[in-house]
């Protein structure tokens, strides 16, 4: 068997000639088969069957019992063109192509040619192929979309069931569905065949996958998507809300385990929100809460809105103390009815009866003395056992009489006790403050109040440059130069205290500083060497503090003026009397001789023994 390719088709059409003499096949896509289009040529393809050349001899017609032939036309030249669009889906078309993907369609066609109209009959098929141009359409069968579910109902139950059907063929009408959540799942039934369509029909159960929680949502919204197995495929989506019913499945619950009030005595009253229990369903009555006190109910009761009244006047000498348990059930109806219970503690309050008292008898602040002025300083904390207005506590400032009247630089807040700079301070002017505060307590019929001591020490800072008061005169004159020689001596203050005021001295910047040295602590400028250049010297010497934060400084600068002429007329002197000490040993030892050479003259002229001695005594002079 042969196939060739017609040269007539247009807009993609593929044709399928049969070789058989009686038989003539084509095919055509569903979404090609439009009005207009050529299907293909009977002459050309049948030039043996038709043996008249004169087109004008020659007359096609389709029979009459052909149904399907009404949607096409074939003209004098044998061309068969489409008149009516081709749908699979519609019209007389589904049922030839009800379960088929490629419907065969049987086309009968008659031929008249010659003078003598000699009748020849052709049959042909079409072959019109399926595209996948229809949606899964979803029917919930009349359901509504609003399906519901009780919430902690077990899962796999069924909520709802829908059906999907698709107009193409094949698997183009094949369809498969899914939900976009794990909460939900679908399962397929047996498909079915519409018999009047002659097309499948899935029918699917839409089901919970789990319990859920109304008080976490009360309505869930599910998209389930169907699509057919067309390439490429085409798919339709819906969306379902499911409602969740409430029911009564939580229990009441206290805000807490134990509940402490404190009531003053003799009185009837009603104290509110003294408890509260809350049910987390959604919903009424299943939320709704009462109360009930197991003992005391002759003394107390809750109303249902947690508010606890005093039936009786309670007698502090008598009880100071009640502790009950109290329950609070919901309006669920049995047996779906929950409570829970509470510890309640009521402490009768006595009169007013006791003093503040402070955490400390002697509170200690240290503060710098440049303190933001407004700023907090400290906290005077007092307590009082009494309850209500009774235990109240107010602060005020008290001047210790023994103290500098000081305490007008701070202020005290009335009801929380924290102590404020509102004055700056001077450590110089005092370096601690002491006062007292007084706290006193809210009581009506009568009062209580209490005294501390407060001591605030001040701590300095170093706000003071050194100040120079020595040497007034920056000019020096040095005569008479020896080693080690005092120049001049450096003097300052400083204005704060402690290390701030601790003062160190140092040469830092002079051409001939080498010739000096200074004591970093006394100030004193000393030379170094005996000898000087005759120059004028400059030096400036730093003088700074041993700030703590940071350091202050102040600088002078010195010059020094050398006369030497005094101190070379002084070595000339000394030369001169260093060259006579050679003379005078000469002349010395010339008079020696001659006194000896005298006493011997002496000695023999006169008395031998005075020479003799004098002698003797000379030479003891000479040695």
């Amino acid at each position: 068997m042969h196939f060739g390719i017609n040269k007539f088709l247009f807009l993609n059409l593929i044709i399928f000639i049969h070789t058989d003499d009686h038989v003539c096949n084509f095919s055509i896509a569903e979404d090609s088969a439009n009005v207009g289009v050529e299907v293909g040529n009977v002459r050309e393809q049948f030039p043996n069957r038709i043996s008249d050349t004169d087109k004008s001899l020659v007359l096609f017609q389709w029979a009459d019992w052909c149904d399907i032939c009404r949607y096409f036309d074939v003209n004098s030249d044998g061309t068969i063109q489409i008149i009516h669009k081709l749908d699979r889906e519609s019209g007389l078309l589904r049922e030839y192509c009800a379960k088929n993907e490629i419907c065969k369609l049987s086309l009968h066609l008659i031929i008249y040619e010659g003078k003598v109209l000699h009748k020849n009959t052709i049959d042909t098929c079409l072959y019109l192929v399926d595209v996948n141009d229809n949606f899964p359409a979803i029917d919930w069968n009349g359901e509504d979309r609003f399906l519901r579910i009780t919430e902690n109902q077990l899962p796999r139950n069924p909520l709802g069931q829908f059906s999907v059907t698709d107009e193409d063929a094949g698997k183009n009408g094949e369809v498969t569905c899914k939900v976009l959540t794990e909460d939900f799942a679908l399962k397929q039934k047996l498909s079915k065949v519409q018999s009047y369509k002659k097309r499948k029909i899935y029918d699917f159960i839409f089901t919970g996958m789990r319990a859920f929680d109304y008080e976490k949502n009360q309505k869930i919204e599910v998209k389930i998507e169907c699509s057919d197995h067309g390439s490429p495929s085409k798919t339709s989506t819906d969306l379902v809300t499911v409602n969740i019913d409430d029911e009564n499945d939580c229990k009441p619950e206290f805000t807490k385990n134990h509940y402490t009030l404190s009531i003053p005595e003799n009185k009837i009253m009603k104290i509110q929100n003294a408890v509260l229990a809350t049910d987390r369903d959604l919903t009424f009555p299943n939320n709704h809460v009462t109360y009930y006190v197991e003992r005391y109910s002759n003394l107390f009761r809750v109303s249902s809105n947690g508010t606890l009244e005093v039936l009786q006047e309670l007698d502090y000498e008598y009880q100071q103390q009640y502790q009950f348990k109290i329950f609070a059930f919901d309006g669920g109806v049995m047996p779906n009815r929950y409570s829970s219970s509470a510890m309640i503690t009521v402490v009768v309050v006595d009169e007013n009866d006791n003093s503040p008292l402070f955490s400390s008898d002697h509170y200690y602040f240290k503060i710098r003395e440049d303190h933001v002025i407004d700023s907090e300083i400290g906290r005077i904390q007092a307590k009082d056992e009494d309850s209500g207005q009774n235990g109240k506590i107010s602060y005020f400032l008290r001047q210790k009489l023994f103290s500098e009247n000081c305490s007008h630089y701070f202020k005290i807040e009335k009801e929380s006790g924290v102590l404020i700079l509102q004055k700056p301070l001077d450590a110089h002017e005092f370096s601690a403050c002491d006062f007292s505060v007084l706290a006193k307590d809210g009581g009506t019929l009568k009062q209580f109040e209490t005294l501390c001591k407060v001591t605030v020490e001040i701590e300095d800072i170093n706000n003071h440059k050194p100040e120079i008061i020595s040497p007034i005169n920056k000019i020096i004159q040095l005569e008479n130069i020896t080693e080690s020689q005092i120049v001049t001596r450096i003097v300052a203050t400083d204005g704060d205290i402690g290390l701030n005021a601790l003062l160190n001295y140092e040469i830092i910047q002079g051409r001939f500083r080498h010739y000096f040295t200074i004591d970093e602590v006394s100030g004193e400028i000393r030379l170094q060497k005996s000898t000087l250049p005759p120059e004028n010297f400059q030096m400036t010497i730093r003088v700074s503090d041993n700030g703590v934060d940071k350091e202050q400084e102040t600088f002078i600068t010195l010059q020094i003026i050398v006369d030497n002429s005094k101190t070379q007329k002084s070595s000339i002197d000394s030369i001169f009397m260093w060259s006579l000490i050679p003379i005078l040993g000469i002349l010395i030892l010339l008079g020696v001789l001659v006194c000896r050479r005298w006493a011997v003259r002496v000695s023999k002229a006169e008395d031998p023994d005075i020479g003799r001695q004098f002698l003797n005594g000379k030479q003891s002079v000479a040695r």
